[in-house]
């Protein structure tokens, strides 16, 4: 994906040196190298151990560089920046809302979006081919938090993992398939509500629901041990996330089909993430990029319980929500030099 031409070096089994690439290439290849960091970037949290298991995998990752002092972007970005902004009208953006547009917070209910996150999409959609919210998060939850109107009726907005989506007349449209589950999911919220350990709470995201713990950890096994329980008894699919497990539609819809649909016609895109529902996203990213000549840009943004698995897919990981919307804000800037006469 990702390389702004400095030295690699082999991680895992294969002991061959290190060696240098062309400073223009941005593309994924096998054995690819990992970007890291970027500007007000620090390393995501991980599980004790976590360095030793990646390594069996026998991925190769660039050298880290020294974390930045000063507000511009470090090599990573930069490259990443200007490859993304070289045809701002053959790419696409991609972004994730909780831990990306948002804090993550102990309510999910409360999750509100950065206050500059609306002006910064404005801004996007203007210069970007595509720019879409692909989230979990139930479509109508991501139009009234971020308060879509016409300033942002090109903004795709996704919900679900892609099982509804925001027309530009503000329409919602749902893939038929999930009619075949309402009983299913009615009665998984029913069980989940009857059942829920003391201190965790149930989610009624509509097509899905989601137990949180983020308030009392130690009930953790036992709302884990649950929703695989009533996910069995009614047929539905488990998703573990941050202090949380979700029980959604036992289909092939994720944020992956939802990325190649959007950025087929692209010749670049970036996707932000920060769960393990944007794995299978930063997984399409490289489909496009081994299938068609595409400049793909994976970033993780950063927090404690960021994945350590996501960390280890992206070219390289922003500072939380902040790092992501001074990323975004970046890009934008750029896409619009760019188009600027003389620039």
């Amino acid at each position: 994906m990702v390389d702004d031409g400095r030295s690699f070096e082999q991680t895992g089994r294969d002991p061959s040196p290190a060696r240098h690439l062309p400073g223009s290439v941005l593309h994924d290849r096998i054995g690819a190298r990992r970007l890291r960091r970027c500007r007000r970037v620090r390393p995501a949290r991980r599980p004790p151990g976590a360095a030793t298991a990646r390594g069996t995998q026998a991925r190769r990752f660039l050298r880290r560089s020294p974390p930045s002092t000063s507000t511009a972007l470090n090599p990573a970005a930069e490259r990443a920046v200007a490859l993304l902004c070289a045809r701002p009208s053959e790419t696409g953006v991609i972004i994730d809302y909780d831990g990306t547009l948002a804090e993550i917070v102990p309510n999910p209910d409360e999750a509100v979006p950065l206050a500059e996150a609306v002006g910064v999409l404005e801004r996007l959609i203007t210069e970007f081919a595509v720019v879409a919210i692909v989230s979990g998060r139930p479509v109508a939850f991501l139009v009234e938090r971020l308060g879509i109107g016409p300033a942002l009726n090109r903004l795709g907005v996704y919900g679900h993992y892609g099982l509804e989506h925001r027309s530009i007349d503000g329409s919602v449209a749902r893939e038929p398939l999930v009619n075949n589950y309402a009983a299913a999911v009615a009665g998984a919220i029913r069980d989940a509500r009857a059942a829920v350990p003391p201190g965790a709470f149930v989610e009624d995201k509509g097509l899905a629901l989601t137990l949180h713990w983020r308030n009392a950890p130690d009930v953790a096994p036992a709302a884990i041990e649950l929703a695989h329980e009533i996910a069995e008894r009614h047929g539905l699919a488990v998703l573990q996330g941050k202090k949380a497990i979700e029980l959604v539609l036992p289909v092939a819809n994720d944020k992956g089909s939802v990325v190649v649909s959007l950025l087929s016609s692209c010749s670049a895109g970036c996707v932000l993430g920060d769960d393990v529902g944007d794995i299978p996203a930063f997984a399409a990213v490289d489909t496009l990029v081994r299938s068609k000549d595409f400049t793909g840009v994976r970033v993780a943004v950063s927090s404690p319980e960021v994945p350590d698995v996501l960390v280890a897919q992206a070219d390289f990981v922003v500072d939380g929500p902040r790092g992501a919307l001074g990323f975004l804000a970046e890009l934008s800037e750029r896409a619009s030099e760019a188009e600027r006469p003389g620039v």
